[in-house]
């Protein structure tokens, strides 16, 4: 039929040069080769629910697939390796991707090895030397995906830059028209250790940049909820614990940034986070206990028997009692939990409002 000529026919095709028209019909024939498997199988699954016993066979398309197979995975690797070698090389350097470079070094090199083990047995010398001499270009390609990885780090900055000139000994750095292809100019794959090394740093100190800034983005979405308190014309705090689940993770998470070796150029952010985190958990602890004592005493300070018998009391609760609907306040126009618990003078007035409750 004309779709196992087509295949058994490709052979024919020799020159690496064409590699686009060859690859474009490689692509056309496999899905063809898949379309009449697809076929077959349907034909085969209505043949069984008929309850024909002998099913046709059409295990030619499944050989022919399988003889294909190795021309359309040299012809395909040979144009994405063409066309992605240009473009890491050529392209503005800031579109370079180091994973997606190193995957297609791998997939490619490991491909051709199998492609040359089919070929090695076929009387196909020129093709055989196609795949070989791709399988070669990509080894030595493969000296280079350190330096990509390295240099397309997520966090690479113009300090790691310039320290990366300092150490090679001449400037290199991503201006305007900048491409990989100066790097290898540079040869900057003489000097990959540094090259890792300071990659590597980035990246390190990336992820603290950015557990910081998400640490700093959790905290937007907690809230205190509030409710009405009785008759009383305030409010209080429904629950503390998302803030507290929220802090002790924050807490433990920034003091193990303290210990790393990257925190160098976040060491202020990470000490003030630190400060505020510890500021936040001190300000619920208080908190809460002026809620819990708050809520025990206003319904018998509510009681004017009360007020005439415990005056002295009485007025130190009522001054407690001020502070807490001003807290209570401020929660009601910005119920941030964070916002709530560094507003200014809050931790010393629950720590006040507690001590005067103490003695009450």
């Amino acid at each position: 039929m004309e779709l196992e000529s087509l295949t058994t026919g490709f052979k024919k095709y020799q020159e690496a040069e064409q590699y686009v028209e060859v690859a474009a019909m490689a692509k056309s024939i496999k899905q063809r080769c898949d379309e009449a498997n697809e076929y077959a199988k349907m034909i085969n699954n209505r043949e069984s629910l008929v309850g024909q016993e002998d099913v046709s066979d059409y295990s030619s398309i499944q050989q022919m697939q399988k003889e294909f197979k190795p021309y359309f995975d040299l012809w395909t690797v040979v144009e994405t390796w063409n066309t992605s070698y240009n473009s890491w090389l050529n392209d503005p350097f800031e579109e370079l991707n180091g994973a997606d470079v190193e995957e297609c070094v791998d997939n490619s090199f490991k491909t051709m090895a199998q492609v040359i083990r089919f070929f090695r047995d076929k009387d196909l010398p020129k093709i055989l030397a196609i795949a070989e001499n791709l399988k070669k270009d990509i080894e030595d390609f493969k000296i280079q995906v350190p330096i990509v990885i390295a240099l397309r780090t997520d966090g690479m900055k113009d300090r790691h830059w310039n320290m990366l000139s300092e150490k090679v000994g001449f400037k290199v750095f991503p201006g305007e028209g900048f491409t990989f292809q100066q790097c290898i100019d540079m040869k900057l794959y003489e000097h990959t250790d540094n090259v890792v090394d300071i990659g590597e740093r980035a990246g390190k100190e990336y992820n603290i940049e950015m557990s910081l800034l998400k640490m700093k983005q959790e905290w937007e979405a907690i809230n205190f909820t509030l409710k009405d308190f009785k008759n009383t014309g305030t409010k209080t705090v429904v629950g503390f614990d998302d803030a507290m689940q929220v802090l002790d993770e924050h807490i433990v998470l920034t003091q193990t940034m303290n210990f790393s070796p990257f925190k160098g150029p976040f060491l202020a952010e990470i000490e003030e986070w630190n400060d505020k985190m510890l500021y936040v958990s001190d300000c619920i602890d208080e908190w809460m206990k002026c809620q819990g004592q708050w809520m025990y005493l206003q319904p018998i300070f509510d009681s004017p028997d009360i007020m005439k018998q415990l005056p002295s009391e009485n007025k130190k609760f009522k001054a407690v009692d001020k502070n807490w609907r001003a807290a209570i306040n401020g929660c009601i126009e910005n119920p941030n939990a964070l916002v709530a618990c560094t507003r200014e003078g809050y931790l010393e007035k629950f720590r006040d409002a507690n001590k005067n409750l103490d003695v009450v």
